[in-house]
Parts: C-alpha cells; sequence; structure tokens
C-alpha cells in the first residue's frame, strides 16, 4: 500500500511539473519567435533602405536554427531543452535590432548623399558648360570681330 500510494505521489507530482515546464517552454518559445519577428522586421526596413544584411541574416538563420531546436525538443516533451534553446536564440538576437538600425541609417544617409551629389553635381556641371561655353563664344566672337576689321 505505502509502494502504491508513494507511485501515485510521483506520478501526480511528475505530471505537474511537466505541465509547469511545458508550459514554461511555450512561453521561452514565444519570447524568441517575437524576437525573430521584429530582428525580420528591422532586417527587412534596413535592407529597403540599401544596407548590407548579410551578416544580420547569418545571425537570424543561426537564432531560427536554434529556435527550431526548441521546437523539437518541446514536442519531444523535452522542456529544459527547449527553454535553453528558446535562451540561445534570444541570446544570439541581442543588439540586432540596435544593429540594423544603424545600417538602415547609415543606408539612408549615403542615399542621400548621393542623391544631393547627383543632383547638385549636375546642376553646378550644367551651369559650368553653359558659362564655359558663353565665355568661350564671347572671345571667339570678340576675335572674328578684330579680323574681319583687319582684314
Amino acid at each position: 500500500m505505502i509502494i502504491w500510494l508513494s507511485a501515485t505521489f510521483f506520478l501526480i507530482t511528475s505530471e505537474r511539473v511537466s505541465a509547469t515546464s511545458s508550459a514554461e517552454s511555450l512561453t521561452a518559445i514565444n519570447a524568441a519567435e517575437n524576437d525573430i519577428i521584429q530582428c525580420y522586421t528591422a532586417a527587412k526596413n534596413a535592407e529597403k533602405a540599401g544596407a548590407n544584411i548579410t551578416d544580420l541574416l547569418i545571425t537570424l538563420n543561426e537564432a531560427g536554427t536554434l529556435l527550431s531546436k526548441a521546437h523539437l525538443a518541446h514536442s519531444e516533451g523535452d522542456f529544459d531543452s527547449a527553454i535553453e534553446f528558446a535562451n540561445q536564440c534570444k541570446t544570439k538576437l541581442e543588439g540586432f535590432v540596435d544593429s540594423a538600425e544603424d545600417k538602415e541609417k547609415t543606408a539612408s544617409h549615403a542615399q542621400y548623399v548621393d542623391f544631393m551629389v547627383n543632383i547638385v553635381g549636375s546642376i553646378v556641371g550644367t551651369v559650368l558648360v553653359i558659362l564655359c561655353s558663353s565665355t568661350l563664344w564671347f572671345f571667339l566672337k570678340k576675335r572674328m570681330e578684330k579680323t574681319e576689321m583687319v582684314t
């Protein structure tokens, strides 16, 4: 009877621990998924601005692999490993959004500078060509008038 009660108590206690661990691992996995979504959005915005996001994509892929491992561990009932993989995923993504935003700002600034150089450069070049052409025409006209007077 004591053995039966001990076994029943052990089974009830282990089910509660598993349920708690399952909920904890799902919470950790969901948090990691949310982080990946935020990081993906930041990387997408940086790419739209023209930034080179190769290193960001590598980090996202590594974090995605860890998240997949967390999902697999959770589905196999290894909740401690699922939590560990989810936490590793979150750790991998620390500072990611700031880095992506820095790349986005740098790319936006570079596009602005390129635009200004192209527009202002074109305007200045056009004005210089017109001024040089007008000046040359003026001097050639004067010279021609002098040669016509002499002959």
